[in-house]
């Protein structure tokens, strides 16, 4: 026992020595704790949905030196609770890969595309649409979500002049003429092959008997057959005959266009007058500002942008007539509706106009693959799009 006790002496007294110099190290070269994300957010529901709870780090103060303890004592920091689309998938991802972060709201997309760029930020999250000219500047993740863009336009009811109007358009109006014309042919025939054998009811007069004809024609094109004139020669009865078929035709493609005009009419669709970006050149369109594609957009149709702070902001300016419509992502512009049912406005999209969402990242972040990786298996098992269904639908 005593020579195994004097042969551990040597294993403690390296024991004590290498606790002493790791005790050392610790003292001399404190381990530092992972820095916190710097995670910009721009707010726009429902991708992203600010709770004011709490009072927000401003995206100012990363430039700022750190408040004394007795200050930051007085007016202590915290951060507010956000919701959405956006936030809820970069918080799975963020847990997937144990990430501290903190958030810092970003007023406009391209202030925030440039603070990620020169390393002020680490991360920008929410509706940040990819194109070329920011993939000069940053990296993008793989897309997470897809849209298109809309306009926000008022949506009154129409008057009577705007219920008859569509009536009075030149296809309407080339129609009925083209009927009365092909009433009077029809008329004419039957008259021809009538009036010798029939003058009773069709008379040998011109004048008078084309005007029965016209009428029994005109009342077998409207199914009404009130019996009042009947053809009495085999000629007359084949073309009566063939003149229902052909008028039962008809009176079924008038009476489609009708509905469908009269429909138009009185939902008063103002996507005849702003259906496309080409319809809106050379007027006022409200945009949020900060945002060069839409900018670019503008530029390229000859519209006339007028920049606003806010969503309200922009639909302020349409209610106050100065600008026409609101431009804007159709998934913003539907939940507003949604959240504001009462308000007289209506979308319409833009299909030819195709949006993808990703997260913005330095070029060359380490993050960029995990990520990436993150969101493809997310949408495989269905995440993303149980995500986007619950916060939409």
């Amino acid at each position: 026992f005593l020579f195994a006790s004097l042969a551990l002496i040597p294993v403690m007294i390296n024991s004590l020595i290498g606790s002493v110099i790791g005790g050392l190290l610790l003292i001399a070269f404190p381990v530092q704790a992972s820095p916190k994300l710097r995670v910009g957010v721009y707010v726009s529901p429902p991708y992203v949905i600010e709770n004011q709870v709490l009072t927000v780090n401003d995206i100012s103060s990363l430039n700022k030196p750190s408040p004394s303890p007795k200050s930051s004592a007085q007016q202590p920091k915290s951060t507010t609770k956000f919701d959405g689309i956006s936030i809820e998938i970069w918080q799975r991802m963020a847990t997937s890969e144990n990430l501290e972060y903190e958030y810092y709201i970003v007023k406009e997309v391209d202030t925030g595309i440039n603070q990620v760029a020169n390393g002020t930020l680490d991360l920008l999250v929410g509706p940040i649409s990819i194109t070329p000219e920011r993939l000069k500047k940053v990296a993008f993740t793989q897309p997470y979500y897809s849209s298109y863009l809309a306009l926000l336009v008022p949506s009154h009811p129409p008057n009577l002049w705007q219920l008859i109007h569509p009536f009075l358009q030149r296809a309407a109006l080339l129609t009925v003429l083209g009927l009365i014309l092909l009433l009077f042919l029809v008329a004419n025939i039957i008259w021809f092959v009538e009036h010798k054998r029939n003058p009773e009811q069709f008379p040998k007069n011109y004048f008078k008997g084309v005007r029965e004809a016209f009428w029994f024609v005109s009342v077998t094109t409207t199914t009404v057959g009130y019996g009042d004139k009947v053809p009495v020669t085999a000629t007359g009865r084949f073309i009566t005959y063939l003149w229902m078929w052909i008028s039962l035709a008809i009176t079924s493609s008038i009476t489609a266009g009708l509905v469908t005009t009269f429909t138009l009419a009185l939902t008063q669709q103002p996507a005849k007058k702003l259906s496309n970006l080409q319809d809106l050149q050379n007027k006022k369109v409200a945009l949020l500002a900060g945002s060069s594609y839409f900018m670019n957009l503008t530029a390229e149709y000859k519209i006339t942008p007028v920049l606003a702070n806010s969503l309200y902001q922009a639909i302020n300016l349409m209610y106050s007539g100065q600008v026409e419509a609101v431009l804007d992502s159709y998934r913003v512009l539907k939940y507003y509706l949604e959240q504001n049912p009462g308000v007289a406005l209506t979308t319409l999209p833009i299909y030819s106009s195709f949006l993808t969402y990703g997260f913005v990242l330095p070029q060359n972040s380490p993050l960029l693959n995990k990520l990436n990786i993150d969101i493809l298996q997310m949408q495989q098992d269905k995440t993303i799009l149980n995500i986007i269904d619950r916060w939409i639908e």
